[in-house]
């Protein structure tokens, strides 16, 4: 591959502190039209804009000369001295002492040029540094980006027989990645490890059901649940017993409105729940036992599927498969300091069990009376006869101590060192995993070697860009909560984005994005420089009659804004396929956070066979299109390139407050009218909102450079202020480990949500549901629910945080103390 222009190899960082400079070297030829820093790493002119000068410093070590030049007089010996060689000699020497004086003059001239323009009363450098985006280095580097590669990295992935954390071969494949990162030419590469106690089922004890005659007592189903088909994580281990009442899909609305309209008990009650990859497992045991449930008994919906890419194929989970999942209620470890164990996981056993043992347990036993079509449909309930059964759930866990392995490699910045862009997988899976993690772990591992290649050649990053390769995932996130906790205060003052590639393919027709609405103006930027992957259905479809005439080129750009889907209540704030993210990086540091995935746009649910032993290579390119994580892995180099390599960061407030304002609205017309009647200030929340929104269309276009030499150290500020802005709506520290959600039958049924993001964030109640007002919002949900007087003091306690995290973000956006 053609390379950009190679530079000295630098052995030191050149910072753009504010620095006493000892030597300040002028480039001896400056040339003007000369593109300034093609690949980040040489400055080769100086660039004069409106009195805007960029000036050179050379690396300390750097041998270049001078831009005056010192003349040594050497001693000449002659052989006669005749008048003629006394002459010569008198002009050769005032022709040189003249060459000395002009130099002199030229120099002093430059130097006091200089200081005048860069140096400033005390010795502080503030010279503007010279690296920008530029288009032409990026094709360079995407041309390197190879979709074979891909391929590749994902068959080293699946070949290996376990990649389950704490196996030796999981062990091997983390310190084969660590080797390969090297090898791609990453400066820094490290192993982090962690040491974690992951409960597993009992090989002596297996777990069971037993369902009880109501009028004897006597049994009239058992289950054992064997070892290998025991895979609920983190459920307690105990024996309890109750009524077995139907729950659909276990969130807060099901339940609620299943006790209301339909008069099902779920107080002491043994819970059947369905569940899918829409909704979090976690959330939904956590609303059965906020209700009272004494246990839960889990079971694949069996409604998802998949089409192939040519739609002759359906993909469906077998009905004989029992799934991977893990009930804690929030991410990371439950016996880290950072989190309350007790309030992270539940405290009633769960226990999951196929489609096909499912059946039987929902037609006989079940109580689902008078339950409406909409709650199950598809499913064999029996609604017309009051079932009264009593089933008795028993769990046993053993802990088993692991050690978590996170890769973390690093290209350093030149200019911006302590300013990061993270992007990360993870490698750890239940069986084969070849959609999830393996797509994910593939596209990652050639955006390190693109990278690391061109980092090899010279180029550097204006800022630091680091790779995370993640252990722990499929157990509720715990390796990158871990390193995000142990990392927390570093990260908050220098983390600028983090990018999942978790989960990029999950079906065939459209991209979604999921990120911050800071990160929209370079998602749309970077997405119309990218062509459509090969399968782009709608998009072909909606264009328009004209656009085929022409044969216009589509661009992932189309695939996004193709239609818009705004929600009418913004639950999901989007501007076409563009959502809210709510990853922990977002949700509990306010760091700006981008998710990709490839989804369907018709009918029908995600790829199914995730965490399942169905998840193979095979499956994924019978029913998947590894073309479409080329298009996503060249989106996402484009992507990290803008935000590393422009000094000024495309970061955007203005999309900020129109989301707000669109939230707002939203938000107002489903709840006021409750609030109103239970003495809520809605004005308030109206004001500040207005106020916010008012100052972030403003902040773009007030950003001015005053002073032209002071234009980087202006680019700084501005950044910054971007950045805050996204901390500014986390809880205040002095609240972050409050308990917000009560519900009676007893006060000591606590729930809490270490999110923290009270604007955009997972809900409590489902933290797969990404809300606007999330805390707000399950808090109005709840006190909606029950009416009870303490259940309305959360809402306004919480009324308070948004409120105080809208004024918060306006003051930061107009420098309040200062103007």
């Amino acid at each position: 591959m053609p390379s950009p222009n190679r530079g000295t190899d630098d052995s030191k960082i050149a910072y753009t502190r504010w620095e006493p400079q000892d030597a300040m070297v002028e480039d001896p030829d400056p040339d003007p039209d000369l593109r300034l820093n093609q690949d980040s790493n040489d400055v080769e002119g100086v660039k004069n804009n409106n009195n805007n000068q960029f000036h050179h410093f050379e690396v300390e070590g750097s041998n270049t000369a001078p831009s005056f030049s010192v003349v040594q007089r050497r001693s000449q010996k002659y052989s006669s001295r005749s008048n003629t060689l006394r002459y010569e000699c008198a002009v050769k020497s005032l022709g040189i002492l003249i060459c000395i004086g002009i130099s002199w003059i030229v120099g002093f001239m430059t130097r006091w040029g200089v200081h005048h323009y860069y140096i400033d009363s005390i010795g502080h450098c503030v010279t503007p540094v010279a690296y920008h985006y530029d288009p032409e280095t990026a094709r360079f580097i995407l041309e390197e980006f190879n979709s074979d590669n891909v391929k590749s990295f994902l068959e080293d992935y699946t070949s290996y027989s376990s990649h389950q954390i704490g196996s030796q071969e999981s062990h091997l494949f983390a310190q084969n990645i660590s080797d390969l990162w090297r090898e791609f030419g990453i400066p820094k590469v490290e192993i982090s490890q962690v040491k974690n106690k992951i409960p597993q089922p009992d090989v002596k004890m297996p777990s069971k059901i037993t369902i009880l005659d109501p009028a004897d007592g006597k049994a009239v189903f058992d289950l054992d649940i064997p070892y290998e088909k025991d895979l609920v994580s983190f459920t307690p281990p105990g024996t309890a017993a109750g009524q077995l009442v139907y729950g659909h899909f276990g969130r807060f609305e099901d339940l609620t409105t299943l006790q209301k309209l339909h008069g099902l008990e779920f107080n002491n009650s043994v819970v059947m729940i369905k569940v899918n990859n829409h909704y979090h497992t976690g959330s939904m045991v956590r609303n059965a036992q906020m209700l009272g449930a004494r246990a839960v008994i889990l079971f694949p919906d069996p409604f998802p599927y998949i089409l192939s890419k040519d739609h002759e194929q359906i993909g469906k989970l077998p009905s004989n498969i029992t799934l991977n999942t893990d009930v804690k209620f929030v991410p990371g470890d439950p016996n880290s300091p950072y989190l309350e164990g007790e309030s992270t996981m539940p405290r009633i056993p769960v226990v999951g069990i196929s489609w096909n043992e499912a059946k039987d347990i929902l037609q006989k036993y079940t109580n689902a009376y008078q339950v409406s079509h909409e709650f199950w449909y598809g499913l064999p309930l029996n609604t017309t006869a009051q079932l009264n059964f009593t089933a008795q759930v028993e769990v046993y866990r053993d802990e088993k101590s692991v050690t978590l392995n996170n890769i973390i490699g690093t290209i350093p910045g030149r200019y911006e060192p302590t300013r990061y862009v993270i992007i990360a997988s993870h490698h750890d899976s239940w069986h084969k995993g070849a959609a999830r993690p393996g797509i994910g772990h593939a596209v990652l591992m050639e955006l390190v070697r693109t990278l690391g290649f061109e980092a090899m050649h010279n180029w550097k990053p204006g800022r630091s860009i680091i790779f995370a390769s993640w252990d722990g995932e499929e157990f509720g996130q715990l390796g990158s909560t871990a390193w995000l906790y142990s990392h927390a205060k570093e990260l908050r003052s220098r983390a600028i984005v983090y990018i999942d590639l978790d989960n990029l393919l999950q079906g065939n027709d459209k991209i979604h994005i999921a990120s911050s609405p800071l990160l929209k103006k370079v998602i749309m930027e970077a997405a119309s420089s990218i062509e459509c992957p090969e399968n782009p259905a709608l998009p072909e479809m909606e264009k328009s009659q004209e656009d085929k005439l022409n044969n216009s080129r589509c661009t992932l750009y189309d695939t996004l804004f193709s239609s818009a889907t705004t929600s009418s209540d913004h639950n999901n704030s989007s501007t076409g396929c563009i959502s809210v993210d709510g990853s922990p990086f977002q949700s509990i540091l306010g760091i700006s956070s981008l998710e990709v995935a490839m989804k369907n746009d018709y009918q029908g649910d995600a790829y199914p066979f995730t965490k399942t032993h169905f998840d193979t290579q095979d499956h994924v390119e019978k029913f998947l299109d590894l073309s479409q994580a080329t298009a996503i892995g060249k989106f996402m180099i484009l992507l990290t390139l803008k935000l590393v390599m422009s000094p000024k960061l495309p970061l955007s407030a203005p999309d900020y407050g129109k989301d707000i304002e669109v939230g707002i609205r939203g938000f107002m017309s489903r709840y006021a009218d409750n609030m109103h009647t239970n003495g809520i200030p809605v004005n308030d929340i109206l004001l500040a909102s207005a106020k916010f929104t008012k100052i972030a269309k403003n902040f773009n276009n007030s950003f001015d450079v005053t002073v032209p030499a002071l234009e980087l150290l202006s680019y700084h500020e501005y950044n910054d202020q971007l950045l805050e802005l996204e901390r500014s709506f986390l809880l205040p520290p002095s609240t972050s480990g409050s308990k917000p959600f009560y519900l009676k039958p007893s006060n000591a049924d606590v729930s809490t949500s270490t999110y923290l993001h009270v604007i955009y964030g997972p809900s409590p109640l489902d933290a797969n549901k990404i809300d606007f007002l999330p805390r707000l919002r399950a808090a109005l949900d709840i006190a909606k629910a029950t009416q009870y007087d303490e259940d309305w003091n959360v809402v306004k306690r919480e009324t308070f945080f948004v409120i105080d995290a809208l004024e918060s973000a306006a003051c930061v956006l107009e420098n309040h103390l200062i103007h």
